[in-house]
């Protein structure tokens, strides 16, 4: 996360000295209700400018948020706008009940099948290989990119205990799959360059000296 409503997120310098090393990396910023859309937008482009990420999310979520028919208009221009000033993708992320409840009914159907979407569907399985390789799709909604099956705050499900098998230093990591091969998703994203490895301070040959 980069930014949410008009916050950088608090972590963001720290966690991405360790990003610059993945090979393929996005930054979202969690949309809020509360402020103009473009505001936050230009504050989000504010946080991620100059910064080497290979695509963005804008995250339409109902915790902290009034959803309705207004914003998911907003949040469509959000997503456009992205896309324009960056000249990279920009994926929409959302969950089933968000879309039934606050896409669906104001009929976006049709918008989010033209997006790239990112949609958070969690299998309640605490096994992180899963078997399956499709979310089960709401009613109407056919395209995905991304599929976030395993959520680090969420009980019972793959990524309540991931955290230290990716080096987050948490308990919990949200666990994500991709529609497609890895070549696939790395051309997908148009990621031309390769990760950034900080040097490694030298090791002083100089043996130590007995005191």
């Amino acid at each position: 996360r980069a930014s949410w409503s008009m916050y950088k997120d608090e972590y963001f310098d720290a966690i991405y000295k360790q990003v610059i090393k993945i090979p393929v990396r996005g930054a979202y910023h969690y949309y809020s209700s509360n402020v103009p859309w473009k505001t936050q937008a230009d504050f989000f482009l504010g946080v991620v400018k100059d910064k080497a990420f290979h695509f963005y999310v804008v995250d339409y979520e109902s915790g902290y948020n009034n959803l309705n028919g207004r914003t998911i208009a907003e949040a469509s221009e959000f997503v456009k706008y992205i896309k324009e000033q960056t000249g990279k993708k920009c994926l929409f992320y959302f969950n089933p009940n968000v879309f039934n409840t606050y896409i669906k009914p104001y009929n976006y159907t049709n918008w989010c099948n033209t997006q790239d979407v990112w949609i958070a569907q969690y299998p309640y399985t605490l096994t992180e290989e899963i078997t399956q390789t499709q979310p089960l799709m709401p009613s109407g909604l056919l395209n995905w990119k991304l599929w976030q099956y395993g959520g680090a705050d969420v009980n019972f499900t793959a990524g309540r205990n991931a955290g230290i098998n990716y080096g987050g230093g948490l308990q919990g990591a949200d666990l994500n799959y991709y529609n497609g091969t890895i070549e696939e998703m790395k051309t997908f994203f148009s990621v031309t360059d390769t990760p950034v490895i900080p040097p490694v301070d030298p090791i002083d040959p100089t043996p130590p000296q007995p005191i």
